[in-house]
């Protein structure tokens, strides 16, 4: 149990921008170093026990507190039919959430402030072949911003290496909504109605930007591309969209849900825009128009774009 919460709480800390070589559950103050400290220094801290923990940073003052996900205030197991009654009462409470929701996005502005440029030689973006475009860095942990349609950051997803999976996941930001948001990659130009395309993840609206030029909104998830579209026609009706989902292809399971075409095409009928999905030579290539560049090439993923656009689907 204690190496299980070592670990989550090490991709807590991750996920807020901060690397602990190791983590020790054992209840006392213990300190790091982090990316802003000079050779000798070490200026963050935490301290992780049985009910949880908390992590900060003395420069800023900056103060986290974590807790496993089914447990109470006393680190106690929570029942699963009380989560789901909390929960409940917590949508049911708007000003709580008003309070929570406000508390967040300070805390998104304060990470996002102090986070630095992404550095290009990232293992993540070398990785997918991408550039650090919009993007920033804290410690190992790639910073996402997530707007709102008129421009104002309102949350984040980490990019960081997971200890618990050993693999790179994505989390965003805890207690703020994330339907409508999106990143942006590029700029339209205002005397013109230039197109614009809506991808699901960032990695992917960075390689259809780069084979194509257009400016792409990254709804960061194929539930969330109907409400990215929604708000963008609503704001500019006049503007062309194209939605690029993922081809959630399962040859080997017909019978399953293709994830990413029903979630453009859904998009999509809603605001009369059209849609589009990568194709494959051949299955096991990948989904998305990322796996489509490292595959096929930049080249080849402009190809598809343009067909989609000169042709709809």
């Amino acid at each position: 149990m204690a190496c299980l919460a070592e670990r989550a709480f090490a991709d807590y800390a991750s996920s807020l921008g901060y690397v602990i070589t190791e983590v020790v559950a054992d209840g006392k103050l213990h300190r790091f170093r982090t990316e802003h400290d000079d050779a000798g220094q070490r200026s963050g801290w935490y301290v992780l026990g049985e009910r949880g923990g908390v992590i900060g940073d003395w420069r800023d003052d900056a103060r986290h507190h974590w807790r496993p996900a089914d447990a109470d205030a006393s680190g106690k197991p929570i029942p699963r039919e009380q989560l789901r009654r909390e929960a409940r009462a917590r949508r049911g409470d708007p000003q709580r959430e008003r309070i929570q929701q406000h508390n967040a996005h300070v805390r998104v502005m304060e990470l996002w402030n102090a986070a630095g440029a992404a550095h290009p030689e990232h293992a993540y973006l070398v990785a997918k072949g991408l550039p650090p475009l919009a993007i920033k860095q804290r410690s190992t942990t790639l910073l996402v911003p997530l707007r709102d349609v008129g421009g104002e950051l309102r949350s984040l997803q980490s990019v960081f290496y997971s200890h618990t999976s050993t693999r790179w996941e994505k989390r965003f930001f805890p207690g703020v909504p994330v339907k409508g948001l999106h990143c942006q990659l590029g700029v339209a130009d205002p005397r013109r109605n230039d197109p614009w395309v809506i991808a699901e993840g960032w990695a992917t609206g960075v390689s259809i930007h780069q084979a194509t030029g257009r400016p792409v909104l990254c709804a960061m998830s194929a539930g969330n591309m109907l409400a990215v579209a929604q708000a963008i026609h609503s704001r500019d009706p006049l503007r062309r969209l194209l939605l690029a989902g993922d081809n959630d292809d399962h040859p080997d399971n017909p019978q399953r849900r293709n994830a990413g075409k029903e979630a453009a095409m859904q998009a999509a009928r809603a605001i009369g825009a059209i849609w589009t999905m990568p194709r494959f030579d051949k299955p096991g290539l990948g989904t998305d128009f990322n796996d489509l560049a490292m595959a096929c090439g930049l080249s080849e993923v402009k190809r598809q774009i343009d067909l989609a656009w000169n042709w709809g689907w």
